[in-house]
């Protein structure tokens, strides 16, 4: 008895976390289009039909369709048990007829909008959040002194720091490259200079030859 008592509690408990897992997952769509709505990098965003978009942005060259490929939930363990972010979604998505290079071309700007394909669910105020919202409360919700607060921060600004990086890479190239230009000319001088003393050594040493006394 106490078996099929123990089974069926447990059968309960994993229907009730399929059906919040769904529940969430229904909400995690009507959240992404309500944040897409109110992007400051989006000029205009309406439904065309399931899973189907029109899509205007502000800084982006790109005016025309957006079909979202896939979309879905996954655990999340950031900040331990006292979290009260539990699940991340995330959506996957085509800029229908989008030029290859936008990406690189507007790599900052494109990044900046793409951050909002992702959300998080926050338990305390029962609604999906944006990656900066979620920040900001994981922020709150940290010790001052948590190493985690530390790699929130990192985490919240990394693309910035990753801008950096590449900044600093490229600056550093640059620089190696004007040395190792340098240097080359330097060592073309220094070639110059030694053809130009073997010369002078020859001319000497043809000169005293010239006037040393024949025998």
């Amino acid at each position: 008895m106490r078996m099929i008592t123990r089974g069926i509690w447990l059968g309960m408990m994993l229907l009730a976390v399929s059906v919040s897992a769904a529940d969430e997952k229904a909400t995690l769509l009507s959240a992404w289009e309500a944040v897409q709505a109110q992007h400051e990098q989006v000029a205009s965003f309406e439904k065309q039909g399931d899973g189907l978009y029109r899509i205007e942005f502000t800084s982006l060259p790109f005016k025309g369709a957006l079909r979202v490929l896939a979309y879905d939930t996954e655990p999340l363990s950031y900040g331990g048990e006292k979290s009260s972010f539990k699940q991340t979604g995330y959506i996957e998505y085509e800029l229908v007829g989008a030029p290859d290079d936008m990406q690189e071309k507007y790599w900052r700007t494109f990044q900046n909008w793409n951050e909002s394909n992702t959300l998080y669910y926050s338990e305390s105020q029962q609604r999906w959040v944006t990656q900066r919202e979620f920040a900001e409360q994981m922020s709150s919700e940290l010790p001052k002194d948590s190493g985690v607060s530390v790699w929130l921060l990192i985490y919240q600004y990394w693309s910035y720091a990753l801008i950096a990086i590449v900044m600093y890479f490229f600056i550093s190239q640059m620089i190696n490259s004007r040395r190792m230009k340098r240097s080359l000319e330097l060592q073309q001088q220094a070639v110059e200079r030694s053809a130009e003393l073997h010369a002078e050594t020859n001319r000497l040493l043809a000169d005293i030859l010239a006037a040393t006394p024949k025998r």
